[in-house]
């Protein structure tokens, strides 16, 4: 990723732990160091909204090492305190898929 963005490449990162400020902030110092201040981030997070990620969870279609949801429903428990959106982050709301899952195994 380094070197595309010194190539004036834009790039995308999707991970969880960039939520917690300390790793996000290790992880930014890291990136400023190897490409300078004028790095942009630009930060779009989903809404720390619990109890609709953890519904959405049991509601989606199973996969295959999470096959109940329950996986991602203990890495959502364990995750919510430490995810905090950077400041100046776009805030994206979690859609309850309850009422709109095509799955066939929902009471939708």
């Amino acid at each position: 990723m380094v070197d595309r963005l010194l190539r004036g490449e834009h790039c995308t990162v999707s991970e969880l732990q960039y939520l917690d400020p300390e790793l996000r902030d290790e992880y930014v110092r890291k990136l400023r160091a190897a490409i300078g201040e004028s790095l942009t981030i630009n930060w779009i997070c989903f809404d720390n909204d619990l109890a609709t990620a953890n519904s959405n969870c049991s509601t989606r279609l199973a996969k295959d090492w999470d096959p109940t949801g329950d996986g991602h429903i203990a890495i959502n428990n364990a995750w919510t305190n430490r995810y905090v959106s950077p400041k100046g982050a776009t805030i994206l709301p979690i859609h309850d898929l309850r009422g709109s899952c095509q799955c066939g195994r929902c009471d939708s």
